[in-house]
């Protein structure tokens, strides 16, 4: 799983208790987080900018300024702005989950280690901040360490679904799929509504040969309305072409899943599944390739890739001798004997999205907390 999936969790950003603002800056604000919904970055760093003119004082929209330069990929900017919000208020959490978030983007691990060391001694906030810190010790492939965390984080808050989706994410790509598919069922019967993590909870009933099963929550994903988390809904049709051996449709609609998602491992590898059925072993070999990228803990993605490398051949080879020769992409992390296409982490986990990505299915990014 790309290290973040696009920002969507950024989205459900929670702000600071109501203060006394003038009129002007909260229109100002508003106006601001209309845009950055929209994906208007500098229209809302505009809009910040000038609440924070009109009220020096306005810590959301100094919150939210920071949270749009991490949208923008100016890290340093987001990074000063976040450090300021702490300054200002040691107890809003949020600003820890994206300070962390950008020193994670920029592979800082230590760093935003430290971040989310700080967030823990803070009231109320040792739940989220195990979640975070179980996501640096999974970008640093560091699963044992990242299960703990996770696993405090479950027990510190009893209604806590994603840090279940991400613990469901690490066993499946570890081949552990009796155990995924009980914490992916757990995050489902917490969050029935998440569309993502039925479609990770799918993914291991078919791992697992329940097909039976998959076919049916298959057609209960697929009945929501097509406006609910529509990547896991294409991945969701992707599933019922693969299992009725529909290799084309099945392409067709994972394609139009990564198109939402780009960085979703398991979209990545069933592109790559649904292509070598199709006889496209060189285009098969990159999506396999951009899954090991992906989620470097995906074993499934490293094993596919070293046995497509086998096969295909670098451009260049017929071409004689001085023909450049591109060497196949190396196998990511440890390849592991069985090569079929896992969902996102495997099924699809830490939670991403942002998330980030799931990536992917796991929800790496640190989602805002609710003051």
């Amino acid at each position: 799983m790309k290290r973040w999936s696009p920002l969507v969790l950024l989205l459900a950003l929670s702000c600071a208790p109501v203060q006394a603002q003038s009129v002007g800056a909260r229109n100002q604000f508003k106006q601001g987080r209309g845009a950055f919904s929209s994906g208007e970055w500098s229209k809302a760093q505009r809009f910040f900018e000038a609440a924070i003119k009109e009220d020096a004082t306005y810590i959301d929209a100094h919150y939210m300024l920071g949270v749009t330069f991490l949208a923008e990929k100016d890290y340093d900017k987001a990074e000063t702005k976040l450090r300021y919000v702490i300054g200002l208020d040691r107890s809003f959490t949020p600003a820890y989950q994206y300070l962390g978030q950008t020193l994670l983007e920029q592979k800082k691990y230590d760093e935003a280690r430290k971040v989310y060391t700080a967030m823990l001694k803070e009231p109320g906030q040792a739940a989220a901040a195990e979640y975070c810190m179980g996501i640096v010790d999974y970008s640093e492939r560091k699963l044992d360490s990242a299960e703990k965390h996770w696993e405090r984080a479950r027990l510190l808050d009893k209604e806590d679904a994603r840090s279940r989706n991400n613990l469901g994410v690490l066993h499946a790509v570890q081949g552990h799929h009796q155990k995924a598919l009980g914490y992916f069922s757990e995050a489902v019967r917490m969050k029935p509504e998440n569309s993502g993590y039925l479609v990770n909870r799918i993914q291991e009933l078919i791992e697992l040969k329940q097909l039976d099963v998959a076919r049916n929550e298959l057609d209960r994903l697929l009945s929501r309305p097509s406006n609910d988390q529509q990547s896991a809904g294409y991945r969701g049709a992707a599933l019922k072409f693969k299992l009725a051996g529909e290799w084309a449709k099945c392409l067709n609609a994972v394609e139009r899943s990564l198109k939402e998602e780009p960085d979703n491992t398991s979209s990545l590898m069933l592109q790559g599944e649904a292509l070598e059925h199709l006889g496209k072993k060189e285009e098969a070999l990159k999506a396999y390739t951009e899954a090991a990228d992906s989620d470097p803990n995906q074993a499934e993605a490293a094993a596919a890739v070293k046995r497509l490398g086998a096969l295909v051949k670098p451009k260049g080879d017929a071409a004689g001798p001085g023909a450049d020769s591109k060497p196949a992409p190396a196998a990511a992390g440890k390849a592991d004997p069985k090569a079929a296409p896992t969902p996102s982490p495997s099924p699809g986990k830490p939670e991403p999205k942002a998330t980030p990505a799931p990536p992917s299915r796991a929800e790496t990014r640190p989602a805002p907390a609710s003051r």
